[in-house]
């Protein structure tokens, strides 16, 4: 299974004490099964950049560079085609009252325009805008 990792997923791993099925669920993966959003990256960036300046900030900027590098790759762009994509998908989910965040939106149409699965705590969200999601957490958790 080819998965584009969601922002909640990719901090999920990171997080010392993260779900552990969700570990294993990543770990699992071929790496060339992997691929993170633009969107995604934006998300971490912005919320290093809310904390104060600090040891856990500058740990987690060195994490964001690493992973950055570890996919360099496997980062996938918001192109034209993706975008008029994102904004179908948007009008349909707001249509059938089911309005989705502008990143949500990105990311969906992403994997759609890739072929690929939205790996999620929030599958719902990514149903909604016409996304296939999975969920590497235990249904009792979310």
């Amino acid at each position: 299974m080819r998965v584009l990792l969601d922002t909640c997923v990719v901090s999920e791993i990171r997080h010392p004490q993260g779900a552990l099925e969700v570990k294993a669920a990543v770990a699992a993966l071929p790496d060339e099964d992997t691929f993170l959003s633009v969107v995604t990256l934006g998300e971490l960036a912005s919320g290093v950049a809310r904390l104060p300046h600090s040891r856990r900030r500058r740990e987690l900027a060195e994490w964001l560079e690493r992973l950055q590098t570890r996919f360099a790759d496997r980062i996938l762009p918001i192109v034209s085609t993706t975008a008029r994509l994102w904004g179908e998908l948007d009008a349909l989910a707001r249509h059938a009252g089911r309005p989705a965040s502008a990143s949500d939106g990105l990311i969906a149409a992403t994997a759609r325009a890739q072929g690929l699965n939205v790996m999620t705590r929030y599958v719902g969200h990514f149903v909604a805008l016409g996304a296939l999601g999975v969920s590497p957490w235990n249904e009792a958790d979310g």
